[in-house]
Formats: structure tokens, sequence, C-alpha cells
């Protein structure tokens, strides 16, 4: 883990430093089911990865490193970042906020039913795991539609499922209302066509 920002691609340096940047340094909510975090890295994702000392004083460089490695590489965002760093970019904010298999649930989601009834291409495992069926099937959507077009659908569509998510989560547990606009203002995107 140690560097992995240091040797990550540019972009990739610069969607953890735009997460850092909104997510801001500690904080210690009793409504935040994460818990105390800082520079929204929670504890037990800190502790799970060797972090013994106090959240407040968690090193940036910790969790720059964390973020490339578990949100970067774990996920295989790199994959997605062969075909489109914007989406690569997309999954990799979106995961940090909502647990990384969920956007590569919705890109699944959203590729099977953009497929016309298979005759595209055949429907995928909606698994949360990224591998050579879901890139094949990106790849033949943008060979379809054209690839701005196709990002620009994959990637708004994937902002409607997070926004989504955020709203169900308030509505199952109050607490999350502290959160919900601010999770929508700062983390929802949509792309013109």
């Amino acid at each position: 883990m140690k560097n992995s920002y240091k040797n990550a691609p540019p972009f990739v340096q610069e969607i953890v430093d735009h997460i850092i940047d909104v997510e801001g340094g500690y904080v210690d909510n009793m409504d935040d089911s994460g818990g105390a975090t800082k520079y929204g890295v929670t504890e037990k994702v800190a502790r799970a990865n060797g972090y013994k000392g106090h959240m407040s004083e968690l090193p940036i460089t910790f969790a720059q490193d964390l973020y490339v490695t578990e949100y970067y590489f774990t996920p295989k965002f790199n994959l997605v970042a062969e075909v489109s760093e914007t989406l690569a970019k997309e999954m990799m904010d979106s995961g940090v906020n909502v647990g990384y298999r969920n956007p590569i649930k919705w890109l699944q989601f959203l590729l099977n039913v953009s497929n016309c009834k298979q005759k595209y291409y055949k429907d995928i495992e909606v698994d949360g795991y990224l591998g050579s069926k879901s890139i094949g099937a990106y790849t033949a959507l943008c060979k379809r539609r054209g690839e701005l077009e196709a990002e620009r659908y994959i990637f708004n569509g994937l902002n409607s499922f997070q926004q989504v998510y955020y709203v169900e989560l308030a509505e199952r547990r109050e607490k999350d209302e502290t959160f919900v606009y601010g999770q929508i203002v700062n983390r929802v995107e949509y792309l013109p066509f």
C-alpha cells in the first residue's frame, strides 16, 4: 500500500485529492454510522489496514495510499480506466462513499438493460466484481451507441443509482437525513447529452 498514491496515474491522484477535499478532516459525528473518520477514512477501514493511532492524527499520506489501493486497484477500476477514465473516476468516488461493489453492480445492471434483449451482447452476471465480461459488454455498448454517448449514459445512470441509494438509506435510518443533502449535492453529478 505504501507509495501507491505517489505511483498512481495522475487522474487517480486527482480523484483522491477531490475525495479528500470533499470529505474534509477529522469528524466524529454521532449520526455517522461509520463513526470517527478523517479524510473520509472510517476508523474500521483504517484499523483493517494497519493504522493504530487516534483517528484525529491519521496522516494524509495513509488516506491517499489507502484510497488508491483499496478503492482503485482492489475493485479493479483500473480495468474500467482502460476504456473510460471518466467512468473509473466516478466509480471510485462512489465506491469510497457507498462501498465499491455497489457501483460495479450498478454498471452491470445498466449494461444488462441496455443490450436490447441480448441482441448487442449477452447479459452479464450482476455480482459486483469487475472482469472481462463487464468490460466487454461496455465496449460492445460503445460500439453500438458511440463512445461518448455510452459513457454519458452509464455515467448518468451510475449517479442516478447513487442518488437513490442515499435517499433510501435516509428513509431507512433517520439519522442519515443529517447527510443526505450534502451527499447528493457533493457526490451526485450528471453530464449533458
